[in-house]
């Protein structure tokens, strides 16, 4: 009987197991590897994506040190429990880019009459076809756009001037623009007088290119130059339907604007690259890197669920970094991107997914956009980004390409740092989205008429919720300014508290600008040495109205605003129209700051707003309780803000 019962045991055993996978397992990836070996740490895969494809549910893959070069993307889909790291203390690199050899110092009297005297001596050329590289992309087009490296630095495609911009003089188009709101005037077409001599020997280029401000200094646009008229100073590009007087622009890839170490050249006609050597650089001794790989994204994460991916390095692409779309608890940790042509990281849909301590550095165009959740339905995607940087971004498309860009509904980022951009640095466009012990600083440096933070035209975009945020040096502009948090056409409804404003707002603009916008919540903050602490420009009634009745259409079709969900979780939204113009500031203090408001037509609501000279105290020193409290104004956690690693 015994035996018998052993026998039904051993059988239902086997019946319960025999489609049961084995215990999770690791795989191995190193530079040195072989895809046809099984994996492990002493006979380890090349590539990632062979890990991808061996990998089950619950494995993890690690790799070990060294340069991954990619010649397509990694893709990994439909995977779950999933664990991509860094061997410990190892730090795996995924390069988009090829090694340039075979350089040789230019003999070519030709050429050498082209560039600047001070570059003959140290000017290099190698010949990229006879080394198999064949696609020699465009100069300016996203994704397209190669890019010379010197042991990881960027090195910069010749140009005039090598800093800031050339001005034009008159625009001479057929077509005239007239003085529109700005005071801005020019002409349909891109004709128009150039003021540098210098610009006269771009004649004899090849592929031109002018890049800058044609007509607004919010956006920015490269165009070929298709005439030089060197004996009347005119210039011609192709494309655009606005040019103003004075526009400001820089030449780019221009053979004859070889004058600065670091700069180089790739004639399209032959595929000979040309290198500005800095003094006493071999480049054949030297790491060169030339960006090549063209794919959207060098690693996409598709439809997976309970993903990790650790501690890796993605490096030197023409395109984007990380895409993650669909799925849910895909973790991007402490992994490092720079010298990315486009997007860093993009998360498209899914739920829950989180960016954790990365690093992203010296970026073509954006940093991070996550997109998710259901406005429609108010149902929240649930994606953080937390403790990471952002820095140096929009390098080459340097508008409307934020360090950190939020869609959707249900997403937050904290304790991040988000710096060192020509244009606005963080947006959050949708709903119930938080921005929390953040520090933006050095950001719209170029750009006018934007902010640190920058949203506009919707107002059905509520829940936005700006808190405990170090908002620092952000002042230039060039005719209406830039504030910390720019509120834009009509957006409403945001509250903005406890943040610390520091040397914030330019011309007309305040450490807060709101155009157009009502309901928005301004209290507890800290202004110090701004302008004004808040700067208007009311819509008023007729010009509110008739821009809703412009919109109102396409926003209803995302979002139905008279919905009891929406109105239940909106409440201020009932009021929507008929106190324009009308925000709330309060409690805040203003420090060494000009005035409170800056023309504030409309009576707001308002109280407790109290202003003191400095006197000599730091910033700090206004944020302390003993400050705060006897003005009746929250505390500021300002240590917490400034607790973040990468300041």
């Amino acid at each position: 009987m015994r035996k018998a019962l052993l026998m039904i045991w051993a059988v239902t055993l086997v019946a319960a197991t025999a489609g049961a996978r084995p215990a999770p397992g690791v795989f191995y990836v190193a530079p040195d590897g072989d895809d046809g070996a099984p994996g492990t740490c002493e006979r380890p895969f090349a590539s990632l994506q062979r890990a991808f494809d061996a990998v089950g549910q619950g494995d993890t893959i690690r790799l070990k040190s060294g340069i991954y070069v990619l010649s397509g993307p990694l893709d990994l889909h439909d995977a779950n429990g999933i664990v991509v790291e860094a061997c410990a203390g190892g730090e795996p690199v995924f390069r988009g880019s090829t090694a340039i050899r075979g350089w040789k110092r230019v003999r070519d009297r030709k050429v050498l009459g082209r560039v600047a005297p001070q570059a003959r001596k140290s000017l290099w050329w190698t010949d990229l076809g006879a080394q198999g590289i064949t696609d020699w992309g465009d100069p300016v087009k996203e994704r397209k756009r190669p890019v010379l490296y010197c042991d990881g630095q960027e090195q910069m495609l010749a140009r005039y001037p090598n800093e800031g911009f050339a001005y034009g003089g008159r625009a001479l188009g057929p077509t005239p623009i007239p003085p529109v709101e700005n005071g801005n005037s020019g002409t349909v077409e891109g004709i128009f007088e150039y003021m540098d001599a210098t610009i006269d020997r771009w004649a004899e280029e090849q592929d031109p290119w002018a890049c800058g401000y044609w007509f607004y200094d919010w956006t920015d646009a490269c165009r070929a130059i298709t005439r030089i008229d060197a004996a009347h100073r005119v210039m011609e590009v192709r494309g655009g339907r606005s040019f103003r007087h004075g526009l400001r622009f820089f030449g780019l890839n221009l053979l004859c604007e070889i004058d600065a170490p670091g700069e180089w050249y790739l004639d399209r006609s032959d595929g000979r690259l040309y290198w500005y050597a800095p003094e006493g650089v071999d480049p054949n001794r030297v790491g060169m890197t030339l960006s090549t790989l063209g794919a959207r994204y060098m690693l996409q994460v598709r439809d997976c669920e309970d993903v990790a991916l650790r501690g890796l390095g993605l490096r030197e692409s023409r395109g984007g970094g990380i895409r993650i779309s669909g799925g849910r608890d895909v973790r991007i940790e402490g992994c490092t991107l720079e010298n990315l042509g486009a997007a860093a990281i993009v998360v498209d849909g899914g739920e829950r997914h989180r960016i954790e301590g990365c690093a992203l550095r010296h970026l073509a165009t954006s940093g991070i956009t996550m997109r998710g959740g259901d406005r429609a339905r108010l149902i929240r995607a649930g994606h953080v980004c937390a403790n990471t940087l952002v820095e140096d971004y929009e390098r080459f498309s340097r508008t409307y390409n934020g360090a950190f860009t939020a869609e959707g509904c249900g997403i937050t980022l904290h304790h991040c740092v988000l710096r060192d951009g020509p244009s606005s640095a963080l947006s959050l466009a949708g709903n119930d989205l938080v921005a929390e012990y953040n520090v933006i600083e050095e950001v719209a440096k170029e750009s006018d008429d934007q902010g640190g933070f920058d949203l506009y035209l919707n107002p059905s975009m509520r829940g936005i919720v700006m808190r405990y945020n170090l908002w620092r040096n952000i002042r230039s502009g060039t005719r209406y300014g830039v504030a910390g948090i720019r509120l834009d056409d009509l957006i409403s409804g945001v509250q903005i508290y406890g943040n610390v404003f520091d040397r914030c707002g330019s011309i007309e603009f305040g450490g807060i600008q709101i155009h157009g916008g009502s309901e928005n919540v301004i209290e507890d903050n800290v202004f110090y040495d701004c302008p004004y602490a808040v700067s208007f420009t009311p819509y008023g009634d007729s010009l509110w109205h008739a821009t809703w009745d412009r919109i109102r259409d396409r926003i209803r079709s995302q979002v139905d605003m008279d919905s009891e969900d929406f109105l239940i979780r909106y409440p201020e939204t009932r009021q929507l129209g008929r106190r324009i113009d009308v925000n709330v500031v309060r409690n805040n203090l203003l420090v060494d700051c000009g005035s409170l408001y800056f023309r504030a037509t409309v009576p707001q609501i308002e109280a407790n707003n109290v202003s003191v000279p400095s006197e000599g105290r730091t910033l700090a020193d206004f944020c302390r309780p003993e400050v705060l409290d006897p003005l009746g104004i929250r505390r500021i956690p300002l240590d917490e803000i400034l607790s973040t690693p990468w300041l």
